[in-house]
């Protein structure tokens, strides 16, 4: 069994280390395509928080709410 507790096995500089521990070829591929498939999604996250960031420049209100203790943008 391998250690893939908590974060580290999603931690860019840390995957090399758990796919060499992998032993079939066929899930060490398998896993290298669904981590593809993670920086993809994030990266697709990324980058619609960064449009909606700038929509929301063109309202005032928004400035207004965000000055609003405990208000803030939201992922």
């Amino acid at each position: 069994m391998h250690d893939v507790e908590g974060k580290r096995i999603y931690n860019l500089e840390k995957r090399e280390e758990h796919l060499k521990k992998i032993k079939s070829l066929t899930i060490c591929n398998q896993l290298e395509r669904l981590y593809c498939m993670l920086e993809t999604a994030l990266d697709m996250q990324a980058k619609a928080l960064a449009e909606a960031r700038r929509l929301a420049r063109r309202y005032p209100e928004i400035k207004q709410f965000i000055n609003i203790p405990g208000v803030g943008i939201i992922g």
